[in-house]
């Protein structure tokens, strides 16, 4: 992905903004992260900002695309 136009362009840009208002989802919400996960920092991972009702699961030995 890295070598397509664009990539880097969009990067700045998500790396700067944030997705709001997840504490209205009202529908079941999964997140997975793989444990080797080399792009997105464990920083990013803000489950304070989820639904409560998040079920959040860590896949082991798997990294950004898990398929």
């Amino acid at each position: 992905m890295k070598s397509k136009r664009g990539f880097d362009k969009h990067l700045r840009r998500t790396t700067h903004s944030r997705f709001t208002g997840a504490q209205d989802i009202d529908v079941p919400v999964t997140i997975v992260y793989g444990d080797r996960e080399p792009l997105v920092p464990k920083r990013a991972h803000h489950g304070d900002e989820l639904p409560k009702h998040t079920r959040c699961i860590t896949l082991h030995g798997c990294g950004h695309v898990p398929t």
